[in-house]
């Protein structure tokens, strides 16, 4: 079975939380590093400083019904990258009733190259209702207010650092290059099986633009 590619001095980390009513949500994000790779308590220290970051910058836009508890870290770079998790207990700060679970701000991240299919993003959960205009769509100011967050929040991930690795923002990496169709033996059907890269492709975050559509997370709750 063919696994991913290594990362290059690439981190994913992913945070974790809760919504109203119990309910779960999960986003991630790679950022990449200089400098030697991270150990195990250097992991430690580079989630906590996200987690910082997060509640910093974001949890001004999420419920108070909704909290970041966890936030967990992974070394890309080779099958035995240092992995690490830091719990924390971060309430959203929006003082204003949350919108449906599943309802969530699209933050689209701005890169260079153009590809088929090439629409990184993440889905910040837990938006309030003082952010609605209408049945579908948020207000002007929230995307740009929630844009402008999520810039400040890449620049404190730059300015994160353990040791000798220091982080040097939010990336979109590319795991796959083309497919390849397979025939089923049995039904004779055909499905077109991503080709791995060898080596992940890395673009540079930019900055970041805020869908005024509602984004829908249901499916990706769990990041």
């Amino acid at each position: 079975m063919p696994r991913p590619p290594d990362v290059p001095s690439t981190i994913r980390f992913r945070l974790t939380g809760t919504l109203q009513n119990a309910a779960a949500w999960g986003v991630r994000f790679y950022s990449t590093y200089t400098g030697g790779e991270p150990t195990v308590a250097n992991m430690l220290t580079l989630c906590e400083g996200v987690g910082t970051a997060w509640q910093a910058n974001i949890s001004a836009f999420q419920a108070t019904s909704s909290a970041l508890t966890a936030i967990d870290g992974v070394d890309l770079s080779s099958t035995d990258g240092a992995g690490n998790t830091a719990d924390v207990d971060y309430a959203g700060e929006a003082p204003f009733s949350q919108l449906p679970n599943q309802v969530a701000a699209v933050a689209k991240f701005d890169i260079a190259r153009r590809y088929r299919g090439g629409k990184p993003k993440m889905f910040v959960p837990a938006i309030t209702t003082n952010a609605v205009l209408d049945e579908s769509h948020f207000t002007g100011a929230f995307c740009d207010d929630l844009g402008a967050a999520m810039n400040s929040f890449n620049d404190n991930v730059k300015a994160l650092f353990a040791d000798s690795t220091t982080l040097t923002g939010i990336v979109n990496v590319s795991f796959y290059d083309g497919f390849t169709s397979v025939q089923n033996p049995v039904t004779l059907r055909w499905r077109n099986v991503p080709t791995y890269r060898a080596v992940a492709l890395i673009d540079v975050v930019g900055g970041f633009t805020v869908d005024p559509v509602f984004g829908t997370q249901k499916r990706r709750r769990l990041a």
